[in-house]
């Protein structure tokens, strides 16, 4: 099967399941076998682990976290592809607590004349790496298809800004954006953030600062593969063993590797970006909000073979419990960072077609 053909098989797809007491669409390419990653993932992971380099840093340095948080910055980052046809760029920027945040709009040509909704983006990266630039074209695809206008935030990153840093840059945007209706060409209530791993992370912040502050801005947030509890004494809590994934026998010690790897990651982000603060007050780990009535409508892509899926889930069931609106795809076969490969995985532009098919249903809007 080609990709077009992938994406409309997707697209039909609703198979609604009960997992950790959350309703989960699940969505499965036809060419896999259940238990197995993705032909494509394998087949990008194959290309990668050839193009692969050693560290080129002394090895004492790799055991300085702030120096390996840097290092690993330096090697995020995955190609993907613009699908997009009509979209202009622009370029802006705030200040905050002393600095300069800039961020990437995007807007339809053909839309320039009209007041649009506004999609705040922030990126992935473990709160320490990651750029625009990597989820650029995923952005440009939520803008095209809505039609909307999507500003994709640089943030500021640990270890040199750590938090509460990347927390305030993330509500001031959406503030900023707020302001700026009127050059942006946007529909002040009709506002979304959203986000990829620590971008959701962020997003989720963004919105219950949002709520606590009393600004209410934000109708609706679309969170990719959340990273929605980083304390890494707790977030075992959550982990299932290998076994619960039901992998295939030959990918399951690839995939025993992989959550072990993950769940050490919490440890680096607890020590560069989370510090001296509580990495289980809930402004850090949502899974721990006592209060969840009043978050906006979500929109929660799940990777099937992810550390974080437990979590996830766990938290779109209070989200459920919290009668918030909330639709949940778990995308099978697929590893964290889908949303990297935009136009190379059919899953991922599914997943931005899910997103703009609830953006229109929340707000209303004319198909």
């Amino acid at each position: 099967m080609n990709y077009s053909e992938i994406l409309d098989a997707l697209a039909k797809q609703n198979n609604l399941m009960e997992e950790e007491g959350a309703n989960i669409i699940f969505k499965r390419s036809p060419e896999l076998n259940k238990g197995e990653l993705d032909p494509l993932v394998l087949a990008e992971k194959r290309k990668e682990e050839s193009e692969d380099n050693p560290f080129d840093v002394p090895q004492d340095d790799l055991l300085d976290p702030a120096k390996l948080a840097i290092e690993l910055r330096k090697r995020m980052g995955s190609p993907n592809i613009d699908l997009s046809t009509n979209i202009m760029e622009s370029d802006d920027a705030f200040e905050n607590e002393g600095s300069t945040i800039n961020f990437h709009i995007y807007k339809p040509e053909d839309q320039k004349d009209h007041l649009l909704p506004a999609f705040v983006f922030f990126h992935g990266g473990g709160f320490f790496g990651g750029t625009p630039g990597v989820v650029a074209n995923a952005c440009k695809g939520i803008a095209e298809k809505t039609p909307a206008v999507v500003i994709n935030v640089d943030y500021r990153l640990a270890p040199e800004y750590p938090a509460p840093a990347a927390i305030h840059d993330a509500y001031e945007a959406v503030k900023w954006v707020s302001r700026n209706t009127s050059k942006l060409g946007i529909d002040p209530t009709k506002i979304i953030v959203g986000g990829d791993s620590a971008g959701g992370n962020l997003a989720i912040a963004a919105s219950k600062l949002d709520r606590e502050k009393g600004s209410n801005l934000i109708g609706m947030q679309a969170l990719l593969y959340p990273a929605v509890c980083i304390d890494p004494e707790k977030s075992v809590d959550f982990a299932w063993p290998a076994e619960t994934y039901h992998p295939h026998p030959t990918f399951k010690p690839k995939l025993q590797e992989s959550l072990v790897g993950f769940s050490g990651s919490m440890y680096l982000i607890k020590d560069v970006y989370v510090k001296d603060e509580d990495p289980s007050d809930p402004i850090f780990s949502p899974i721990f909000e006592a209060e969840l009535s009043q978050m906006p409508a979500t929109f929660l892509a799940i990777a099937e073979f992810d550390y974080l899926r437990p979590s996830e889930e766990k938290y779109a069931a209070k989200l459920r419990e919290a009668e918030v609106p909330v639709t949940s795809i778990c995308y099978e076969g697929m590893e964290h960072a889908f949303i990297d490969k935009y136009g190379i995985y059919p899953q991922a532009e599914d997943c931005v077609n899910e997103i703009v098919k609830m953006i229109h249903s929340v707000f209303e809007l004319a198909n």
